[in-house]
């Protein structure tokens, strides 16, 4: 690696972080994405490349960050259920049902406390078929987040397959 793509990585991660934070998802996607390339031990880059790429809806392009990201991020915390969630949500997408389903399962052994984690993980059981496994994670997170849209949407979803 040389020496000035090291230097700015942190930069360019610093950048990722506002352009999430703006909303701005392509623009947080390309800089996390440099970031990592620059400087591979960047978990943190790599969640964020991966996140993005996942809201945008491109999940192949999602799977490699997201993997190194959950990896590294210490197993059980809400950053590892965040990421791992939505590993689980790109591999359902990408009809890799028993690595969803895999990574859907260790992220529902700890519970997690939160309505957007919890949304994925429900989703990502029900396209790989889990209807009713995903139904009582659905079900949670419209509770918790009447105002979640996509969680309302998964789960009315579920109720029809």
């Amino acid at each position: 690696m040389a020496g000035t793509e090291a230097a700015t990585a942190p930069a360019r991660l610093e950048l990722a972080r506002r352009r999430a934070a703006e909303g701005d998802l392509e623009g947080a996607l390309a800089e996390a994405r440099t970031a990592a390339r620059a400087d591979r031990s960047l978990s943190e880059a790599f969640a964020i490349w991966g996140i993005a790429a996942c809201e945008l809806g491109l999940f192949a392009d999602a799977i490699e960050p997201l993997t190194l990201a959950a990896d590294r991020v210490p197993r059980g915390s809400v950053g590892w259920a965040n990421v791992t969630s939505q590993l689980a949500r790109a591999f359902s997408y990408l009809g890799y049902w028993s690595h969803a389903a895999s990574r859907a399962a260790a992220v529902e052994a700890i519970d997690p406390p939160v309505p957007p984690v919890r949304q994925r993980i429900g989703a990502a059981f029900a396209r790989v078929g889990l209807i009713d496994r995903g139904l009582a994670h659905l079900e949670w997170a419209v509770k918790a987040r009447p105002d979640l849209a996509d969680a309302r949407h998964d789960l009315g979803l579920a109720y029809l397959s």
